[in-house]
């Protein structure tokens, strides 16, 4: 999935968000690399946003690609607060 093609409808949610949860797969280095591509482009329409990053699938720890300590790092590195969740099992971990 490419992130353009979301850039045009993006702008029009992001506008006045006063908070923005940007989810990343566990398995999916992909994923976890395009967290920073859209934390600094939501970051350039509204600076005033609180953003959260939040590792999903911990039900699938076995298959992780990403490490907690890779997404706390990550997080840290553009000052946003980290959370590892299950969707699946309906837990924050």
């Amino acid at each position: 999935m490419d992130c353009e093609n979301y850039a045009g409808i993006n702008k029009i949610f992001i506008k006045n968000s006063q908070i923005i949860i940007l989810v990343y797969d566990i398995t999916n280095k992909i994923s976890f690399l395009k967290i920073n591509y859209w934390y600094e482009k939501n970051k350039k329409i509204n600076e005033n946003t609180f953003y959260v990053v939040v590792g999903n699938k911990y039900d699938l720890f076995d298959n992780r690609i990403i490490t907690s300590e890779e997404g706390n790092e990550n997080s840290n590195k553009i000052e946003v607060l980290f959370f590892k969740i299950s969707a699946k099992a309906h837990k924050f971990i």
